[in-house]
């Protein structure tokens, strides 16, 4: 739209006032004011000798005739149509003939001559001075209407070719100044074309098309209160077709909505998100093969490699949980972390304990999302370390709770795991070099998290989030 825009506008349109400045050349501009000069001269001789002519014809006339009602009219053409050179030159021209042609008759009143020649000085200027300015101001004022004739005639060539839906709104406020509708005051026959509006269709207000535009209003609203452009995509038109609407503010009780079609781009994000769906699905299918596969593996191994294969079934779960969640809420980048820890802990609930067993595994999760950068290595200490809990917080046959919580800390988050069991012991606590504890640690330093561990009564594993890894 912006390339069209400076493609159809001319510079001159979006010139200043009084931003344009002339280049010198000598020869040329020498010319011209000579040109001017000489005409201005022959404007105000002509003038003059019109002027002393009707001032010869009137005084036989009339006697009494004042010679101020021919020369300063003559002055005051001159002014206006030579500009203040000629207007001067006229009132020195006229003064001449006035006294050199007329002095005689003129002698009678000699002792006022003075006053009179101070007098038609003064008047004389002033009148010069005056039509000078008013000269410019015509002048001013021509050009800023062509100004803006031309800057109508680039408006309505882009309003009416642009392939962008365009439309002026006018507000309607209620008694307490909030919008509750606006009129629609222009719109561009792309608009309308968008819209399956007629040509000859006439414009009406936002309440005469049925539907629920309160969200649509309440935007419109804050635009208009901030003066902080918005924008947001709708399919509301006919076909199902999207566009993108950006309303931007004009004036405090006006607002323009630009429609542009995203119809294409949107297509291609939906083919884009299936076949991510789709890749996810096949990922989770394939890590289930994998855990499976391990977890036959350990019914025959021996005790310690039955352990080690139980653990890494229960991280491939975790992994394979969180490509479960994107497919299923059709994500690409961010999972719904609550409802993923959610299922996380049910399944570790099916794999490491029996309906017979007196623990129980408990996630209390708001729904929040997070970067499956962040989701990946967080599932994983999850995994670990309520796998560790299962085993070793309470002793066999004895009741208890393994419980995993997401909190919001402001801008932060903090993801606990806790136990009432049989604490860790003092030595453990916070130097296990176990494989389990590695990883741990390792995948809290990779989400930018740190972990604090607290003995007793019971263990409890508290991991702050850094900045913005909730939404």
């Amino acid at each position: 739209m912006q390339q069209r825009a400076s493609g159809l506008a001319s510079p001159r349109s979006f010139e200043p006032r009084g931003a344009r400045t002339k280049t010198f050349k000598p020869s040329r501009d020498l010319l011209l004011s000579v040109e001017n000069i000489g005409s201005q001269i022959l404007l105000a001789v002509g003038l003059t000798v019109a002027a002393a002519l009707a001032r010869v014809a009137l005084g036989m006339v009339d006697h009494q005739f004042v010679p101020a009602a021919v020369y300063f009219p003559t002055i005051v053409a001159a002014s206006l149509v030579g500009g203040w050179r000629a207007g001067a030159l006229t009132l020195l021209l006229c003064f001449a003939a006035n006294y050199g042609l007329f002095g005689s008759t003129l002698a009678s009143h000699a002792a006022r001559r003075p006053l009179n020649i101070v007098l038609y000085f003064v008047l004389a200027s002033s009148a010069v001075a005056v039509c000078q300015w008013l000269g410019e101001l015509v002048l001013s004022l021509q050009q800023s209407r062509e100004r803006l004739a031309l800057r109508n005639l680039n408006y309505d060539t882009l309003f009416g070719t642009i392939s962008e839906g365009f439309a002026v709104c006018q507000a309607i406020r209620g008694p307490s100044g909030r919008l509750v509708d606006y009129t629609v005051v222009e719109m561009n026959p792309a608009l309308r074309q968008m819209l399956g509006m007629a040509p000859e269709q006439p414009l009406g207000k936002m309440s005469d098309v049925p539907g629920d535009w309160s969200a649509w209003l309440t935007l419109c609203n804050r635009v208009l209160s901030t003066g902080m452009p918005a924008a947001f995509e709708a399919n509301f038109a006919p076909g199902g077709r999207w566009h993108e609407i950006r309303i931007s503010r004009l004036t405090p009780d006006t607002m323009a909505q630009v429609f542009i079609d995203i119809t294409d781009r949107k297509t291609e994000q939906q083919r884009q998100a299936a076949l991510f769906d789709e890749l996810n699905h096949r990922v989770k299918n394939n890590l289930s093969i994998v855990s499976s596969v391990l977890a036959m593996q350990a019914r025959t191994a021996d005790p310690a490699t039955a352990e080690a294969l139980r653990k890494a079934v229960a991280r491939v779960h975790s992994i394979a949980d969180l490509h479960g969640s994107l497919y299923r809420s059709h994500r690409t980048e961010a999972v719904d972390v609550g409802l993923y820890l959610k299922e996380l802990g049910g399944n570790l609930s099916k794999s490491l304990l029996r309906e017979e067993d007196p623990v129980r595994i408990r996630v209390e999760a708001p729904a929040a999302t997070m970067a499956v950068e962040h989701a990946v290595p967080l599932g994983l200490v999850v995994s670990e370390l309520v796998t560790n809990a299962v085993k070793y917080a309470y002793p066999p046959g004895q009741a208890g709770e393994i419980l995993v919580s997401l909190e919001r800390r402001g801008a932060t988050g903090l993801l606990i795991i806790s136990d009432w069991g049989q604490g860790l012991p003092t030595s453990a606590a916070d130097t296990d070099g176990g494989l389990g504890m590695s990883l741990v640690h390792s995948m809290v330093a990779q989400v930018g998290g740190e972990l604090t561990i607290h003995r007793g009564p019971g263990a409890r594993f508290e991991i702050t989030l850094p900045e913005g890894a909730l939404t």
